[in-house]
């Protein structure tokens, strides 16, 4: 498969919004004491390639999912019913086993995105936030290890089973515990309830990076987020985020 470069004439015509404040981020990520924290599906990892791929293959009524038609939780579920078909079976459930993220695949230029951060801010400054459920915590390193070997594991932020807190409390407390008054906290992030929960908790220094997946969008709008659309390449569909971190490294 061609490998597309990115172009500076492209960026701008994928920001869906923030176009006004992007140099401020271009700013942040030449900053050396910035941290980030990546949300690990559909940023850094494809699984809904994985789990779409598994419901195609597995569900009798011959229906196919697109992953550009996502557009809200549970939604090869509804798929189904909404074809007539009433079987009581969870078809999302696939989200939140081991093997089918386990065999998904890194996003094309999601690495090439995350090295930039790493060279700039450290490896110490580079976490890994993911609402994925405890027992998921040895399929979800085991995975890092392959794609992004020389990452630490220590820096993968996951909760733990005696943790009670929702997803969103998880991933905002985790962001404030992390925050400070000299450098700024990046949250790398599809989902929009993540990136509101943080926005609406006073974190100091916060930035936020939308990347919404699907038909997904946001109805919040903020000078702290950037909302970047996909490349219309399965594979290839963050370019955009590497395009913005390449910007940064290069173009001052």
């Amino acid at each position: 498969m061609e490998i597309l470069k990115p172009s500076e004439n492209s960026f701008e015509n994928n920001i869906i919004s923030g176009t006004e404040n992007v140099d401020k981020f271009y700013e942040v990520i030449r900053n050396p004491k910035t941290k980030y924290f990546w949300d690990l599906d559909q940023i850094l990892v494809d699984s809904a390639k994985s789990v779409f791929d598994e419901f195609n293959k597995k569900n009798p009524y011959k229906i196919t999912a697109n992953v550009w038609e996502l557009d809200k939780h549970g939604y090869l579920t509804s798929l189904v019913e909404n074809a007539g078909y009433k079987d009581n079976t969870n078809w999302d459930a696939d989200w939140f086993k081991n093997i089918p993220l386990y065999r998904s695949k890194r996003f094309e230029y999601a690495k090439s995105a995350l090295d930039i951060a790493i060279n700039i801010s450290g490896a110490h400054n580079n976490y890994i936030l993911t609402s994925r459920l405890p027992r998921l915590e040895r399929a979800t390193k085991l995975w890092v290890s392959r794609e992004i070997p020389e990452f630490d594991m220590v820096n993968i932020l996951i909760r733990n089973r005696d943790d009670l807190r929702s997803s969103v409390e998880f991933k905002t407390d985790t962001l404030k515990e992390n925050s400070g008054d000299d450098y700024y906290t990046v949250l790398v992030e599809d989902q929009e309830q993540f990136i509101t929960g943080a926005l609406n908790s006073n974190i100091a220094n916060f930035l936020a990076i939308g990347i919404p997946e699907g038909r997904m969008s946001y109805t919040t709008r903020d000078d702290r987020l950037l909302v970047l659309g996909r490349y219309p390449i399965k594979e290839q569909e963050v370019m955009p985020l590497y395009t913005l971190f390449r910007n940064a490294r290069d173009r001052f």
